[in-house]
């Protein structure tokens, strides 16, 4: 750790040692503020080494002038340059606008201006092109035309794609869904194309699907329905593959429906009659009458001939039995109505009897994308059920919140899964690499990886938690769709009770800060003892100290450290606005 990191305020003392010439502190926060420096620490004055030594050739363009005119300069703030000039070769527009740059721009800049720093031969004749955003880049270097026009290859390839959309309906917490470019941007930066990328703790699937665009990559994660997200954007299903799931699975799903709505028929038509009416007049009146009279387990009524806690006795004891109603005595009029529940119910069921292998993966991955659209939620989360606060009485709701409530609950789970497998499978068509995905928890899959990935240069992606959160929770719904093992429901969120061991406990989720960066210190430690680069992502926004976290993770380990950044904004949960932040890729490569 002694030399990696260091302090803005001593740059005097440390840049004629590391770069040979002696540069300012103003020239490093410009360089910051541009966003081709990562800085980090409490009061955001810490950089690293590896970092200041690569932007040798910025630094000295910088005190040589070699710059356009100065822009936003304040009375109380230098203003970033226009552009700068690096060795001669390139030219480079730098960003005042935020807002409007894709943060591809920052990762893809560094490795850019890196490169300048270190090419020589002839110079040719000048080559100028659009660069990411409203930003253009000049160069008269060959090897650095080849280089943007890679990355921009790349970013098309990513950016391009709607997988992750489809796959990311719902809110998904810390979803990278807009820092794709980002990521495999600073990811070549360490790996160029080679080599093989695993991404850890893959969440929504997001940067693993932007990943496969690039290189073979392997996904793993504790929550089942995670690794199916993953699975869905990456290559090897065709349209051909879609158009056989739903043709094995659709009949059999609406015979089963009608299993179930034997049981529950005069419930969905009522709903209907509700979804038809004049909310205003009558309407929402009878639907908040029918949510309440509507009993889900563990309510032991019964009523219409529909008793769930019964059913689900039943189940408990024989988890194949048809119909399969778990949806339906968990989950209708909290998270969907009554029949899109049955519908997905019936899905689940048609799936698990007529389908095997990949093509069940893809049709389990494209029913859980369909819940995350199709389901009313709060903040965007499974935690809490939005629909109380909408009908309730005694609560105030506007009548946009009312009238999309109900138009979200008309909504048929069938022709959105139909829709959904369809348009994954297309956008699959265009995805260089499958997915393959490894059980969790990280450490096992680190286990399982170390046995099947060798001699090659392998990045592994850790995308921990930035926040002692417990994600289980959050996204308790799809897990159970995944199961569907009939669990216990606990409290206004219907959750599974953690302490039985049916919902998944992390080891992030702590009320002890210490204990939340030890948790981290683990995960980096044991990809670096294996020989791979780690690439951690993480905020300034995180509940870590992040020197901290790097100084502990790199103890006794020779290893380099660079970092790339980006301005982002974390979308905000249950009404919460959303927050700027500054993103962060540090690459750890062990020697």
């Amino acid at each position: 750790m002694a030399g990696m990191v260091l302090h803005i305020e001593a740059t005097d003392a440390w840049s004629g040692q590391l770069l040979g010439f002696t540069v300012s502190t103003d020239d490093v926060r410009v360089l910051i503020r541009a966003g081709l420096l990562s800085a980090f620490g409490a009061e955001g004055n810490c950089v690293l080494s590896a970092d200041v030594q690569d932007l040798r050739a910025v630094f000295a363009a910088l005190k040589n002038g070699h710059t356009g005119p100065l822009v936003g300069n304040t009375l109380f703030e230098s203003g970033i340059p226009s552009s700068l000039r690096v060795g001669g070769r390139v030219d480079l527009d730098l960003v005042h606008d935020e807002k409007e740059t894709d943060p591809t721009y920052f990762a893809a800049a560094r490795n850019l201006l890196c490169l300048a720093g270190s090419e020589d031969g002839p110079l040719e004749n000048a080559w100028s092109t659009p660069y990411f955003g409203s930003n253009r880049v000049t160069t008269f270097s060959t090897s650095t035309r080849q280089l943007v026009a890679q990355q921009r290859r790349r970013a098309d390839l990513v950016l391009a794609s709607r997988a992750s959309q489809f796959a990311n309906s719902a809110h998904y917490m810390g979803s990278k869904r807009l820092l794709r470019g980002f990521l495999v941007e600073a990811l070549s930066g360490t790996m160029g194309e080679d080599g093989v990328v695993v991404d850890l703790m893959c969440g929504s699937g997001a940067a693993t699907g932007a990943f496969a665009h690039v290189w073979p990559t392997f996904a793993s994660d504790s929550l089942g329905f995670c690794r199916l997200l993953a699975t869905v954007q990456g290559g090897g299903f065709t349209s051909q593959h879609a158009d056989r799931v739903i043709a094995s699975v659709m009949g059999a799903a609406r015979e089963h429906a009608q299993m179930l709505l034997d049981r529950v028929g005069r419930f969905v038509e009522w709903e209907d009659r509700c979804f038809h009416a004049d909310y205003e007049d009558g309407g929402l009146a009878a639907y908040r009458t029918l949510t309440q009279q509507f009993p889900l387990f563990p309510d032991d009524r019964e009523q219409a001939g529909w008793n769930p806690s019964a059913e689900v006795v039943h189940r408990k004891a024989e988890p194949g039995m048809a119909p399969y109603c778990l949806f339906t005595a968990y989950f209708a009029n909290v998270y969907f109505g009554i029949r899109q529940a049955v519908e997905v119910d019936s899905l689940r069921f048609a799936i698990e009897r007529n389908l095997t292998g990949p093509e069940r993966d893809w049709a389990l991955g494209a029913l859980a994308v369909t819940a995350s659209c199709v389901a009313t939620t709060y903040g965007g989360h499974f935690a809490q059920p939005s629909v109380n606060r909408v009908i309730d009485p005694q609560r105030s709701a506007s009548r946009k919140s009312i009238r999309a409530l109900l138009e979200r609950r008309t909504l048929s789970v069938m022709h959105e899964f139909g829709v959904r497998l369809r348009n994954l499978a297309l956008e699959s068509e265009r995805t260089r690499h499958p997915v393959v995905t490894v059980g969790g928890p990280w450490d096992s899959a680190l286990d399982s990886l170390a046995g099947k990935l060798r001699g090659e240069r392998i990045a592994v992606y850790v995308d921990a938690p930035y926040k002692r959160e417990e994600y289980s929770r959050y996204y308790h719904v799809l897990e159970t769709l995944i199961q569907y093992n009939y669990p216990s429901s606990i409290g206004e969120g219907r959750t599974p009770d953690k302490a039985r061991g049916e919902r998944f406990k992390s080891e992030f989720f702590t009320r002890t800060p210490s204990q939340f960066e030890q948790a981290l210190v683990r995960v980096i430690r044991r990809v670096l003892d294996q020989k791979w680069i780690c690439a951690w992502s993480f905020a300034d926004s995180g509940d870590a100290d992040i020197t901290s976290v790097l100084a502990q993770a790199t103890d006794g380990i020779e290893c380099s450290v660079r970092s790339v950044s980006a301005p982002y904004e974390h979308k905000g949960h249950a009404g919460r606005g959303p927050k700027k932040v500054t993103e962060y890729v540090f690459l750890l490569d062990p020697q």
